[in-house]
């Protein structure tokens, strides 16, 4: 993703308010650098980037976001 694109994505809880509720939980994690340095362009907020990104797959249906439900 380009940071114009990254820069277009909203707060999930924005998106959709009906899951504001829901709780957050700390997960870790293992990335590739190229990735873990493309979220932390800046140092602040790159947690909220990563969760948009989730987000984002997530909602438009990408085949490696299986919601066990």
């Amino acid at each position: 993703m380009t940071k114009e694109e990254l820069a277009e994505f909203r707060p999930w809880y924005e998106i959709h308010p009906d899951r504001a509720h829901l709780s957050d939980e700390n997960i870790l994690t293992h990335m590739e650098p190229e990735l873990r340095n493309a979220l932390k362009i800046e140092e602040e907020g790159y947690q909220k980037r990563i969760n948009q990104v989730l987000r984002w797959t997530f909602d438009n249906n990408c085949p490696y976001m299986v919601c066990a439900e």
